[in-house]
């Protein structure tokens, strides 16, 4: 049973020869890896290349595209009945693909989470791992919990389903909030994946968070509304980020109170009505 492996990468060839060796390297060997170059300016494609495996495929985008187009794109070459994510500068441990298709298969389920270990290459370590049990639509509107190297999914779920290329991040989360209202989630609680944050990552990058955060909440307003504590949390999200960016957030801080009328929300608009809020997030988180 093929699984395709999606790789994008962009100026990683100091990485992805690790990364791609972590796939071929699977006690389940049944793969192919199609490596999606985002328009690199350094040597990848000869790092790529010179890696003598048959089940390695790669592409190179006419234009630089950004991550998710990349992704997309190498779902449309896609020739497995199940597919994967990687990215270039992160590392898969041995039995990932295994374990995952074994619970797949043993659930009959389309979609399956493992967990992953988090590392910042800048300033520290920290770990994340998914609920062994299942993740409730609730719990992922509260917050990003599954990042696109913790899936493996059968291919149908991508006829319906696509990563926005409109947005800056939150892709995943994005992409996850919208088929789990389709499709049920099996896990593997084990930690499959190793996840580096580079310091040049769109991960530090607080300004598309913010914007991030802002679409998120208007493609998904409908179900934030439903849930209270979610609805909170994102507004905070939004009204934090882009106050920190210099951008006016009077519309969310107003929403914000109205839906929950605590004396730090108020204020929080109080603050933001005179200018002040950069001041105050130094003192109230």
């Amino acid at each position: 049973m093929l699984v395709s492996v999606v790789v994008p990468t962009y100026n990683r060839a100091h990485l992805i020869e690790r990364c791609l060796h972590s796939i071929l390297n699977q006690t389940y060997s049944d793969l192919e890896i199609i490596v999606v170059d985002d328009c690199s300016t350094d040597n990848t494609q000869e790092i790529v290349n010179a890696i003598s495996d048959s089940r390695i495929k790669y592409y190179r985008l006419e234009h630089n595209s950004g991550a998710c187009a990349a992704r997309n794109f190498g779902i449309d070459k896609s020739q497995g009945e199940y597919i994967a994510f990687q990215d270039s500068d992160d590392v898969w441990m041995p039995k990932k693909v295994e374990l995952q298709i074994k619970e797949l298969l043993s659930k009959k389920s389309n979609i399956c989470v493992c967990g992953m270990k988090t590392i910042d290459t800048v300033t520290n370590e920290f770990f994340y791992n998914p609920k062994s049990y299942c993740i409730s639509y609730n719990d992922l509107l509260i917050g990003n919990q599954i990042s696109t190297q913790m899936l493996v999914c059968h291919k149908s779920v991508f006829k319906r389903f696509r990563f926005d290329t409109h947005l800056p991040r939150f892709q995943d989360w994005d992409l996850v909030l919208s088929i789990c209202k389709e499709y049920e989630i099996t896990y593997v609680k084990d930690i499959l994946v190793i996840q580096y944050i580079q310091s040049d990552s769109i991960t530090k990058s607080s300004e598309k968070m913010a914007k991030s955060y802002e679409m998120i909440y208007k493609k998904h307003i409908e179900d934030f509304k439903k849930n209270k504590r979610a609805h909170i949390k994102i507004l905070k999200d939004i009204s934090r980020t882009k106050t920190q960016n210099g951008l006016d957030a009077t519309e969310y801080y107003v929403r914000l109170f109205r839906i929950d009328h605590s004396i730090v929300n108020l204020i929080k608009l109080i603050f933001n009505y005179f200018g002040l809020m950069s001041c105050l997030y130094k003192w109230v988180k």
